[in-house]
């Protein structure tokens, strides 16, 4: 069956396969299952010369979507998600467009929708997914400029040791910070506050004033109606 047709078969029959995969991100579980059943049908189709350039991109959908699971990659969109998932749960399914049975013809026919949604823009996550593992992957450089630096905000004198404690210490800290990037904020608007208040306003009036001698006889001592602190000056 040529390309063409098989994007217009794909197109009628992708909303039943997108359902599912929506469902699926409800139920990891499911998912986990899902991802495992393409691996192992990658795993035993990976040697066909007809996979070569399908491979790669297989397994990064497999590898985005178990990071994704396992919580440790958010940063894509859910139609995005819902793409992948629709395109493992076409080629894993046995009864498809063409079968799986019929060799050859039913392996190409997979092939072939998973190009298309691979095309639908989830090539580009994918670069986007690998782009981040590298950064994961890399050890964080702190350098010694900022190191001192934040000494001197904090008016401490570290020595040797204490300034490599820091920097693994402050590495820490940013690599928690960076995982607030995982977060998937699709579709959810901008705040201020977690609270949802409106402005609450009052009357300005004046209901705790003139208290001044009760204030004062807290003081240590008092001049003029005034509390008599100290000299911080010459």
């Amino acid at each position: 069956m040529e390309k063409n047709k098989i994007a217009a078969v794909w197109d009628k029959i992708r909303g039943a396969y997108e359902r599912k995969a929506k469902a699926l991100l409800k139920d990891e579980g499911a998912l986990r299952k899902v991802i495992a059943g393409a691996r192992a049908w990658l795993e035993k189709q990976k040697n066909l010369p007809f996979m070569k350039g399908t491979v790669e991109e297989m397994i990064g959908v497999i590898d985005l979507l178990t990071a994704y699971v396992d919580g440790k990659y958010r940063c894509v969109p859910k139609r995005m998600l819902v793409a992948m998932i629709a395109g493992l749960l076409y080629v894993v399914s046995p009864i498809n467009l063409i079968p799986d049975w019929i060799p050859v013809l039913g392996w190409l026919d997979d092939i072939a929708v998973f190009s298309l949604v691979m095309d639908m823009g989830v090539s580009a996550e994918i670069k986007k997914f690998r782009a981040w593992e590298e950064e994961q992957n890399k050890p964080r450089e702190i350098s010694d400029e900022t190191i001192e630096y934040v000494g001197v905000l904090s008016k401490l004198k570290l020595d040797t040791n204490e300034k490599e404690i820091a920097r693994k210490d402050l590495a820490e800290m940013l690599d928690y910070i960076d995982k607030l990037g995982e977060a998937d904020t699709e579709g959810v608007e901008p705040m201020t506050d977690i609270c949802r208040k409106s402005n609450c306003f009052r009357e300005d009036d004046v209901t705790n004033g003139d208290q001044r001698e009760r204030i004062l006889a807290n003081a240590p001592k008092e001049k003029d109606g005034a509390f008599v602190v100290p000299r911080t000056f010459d």
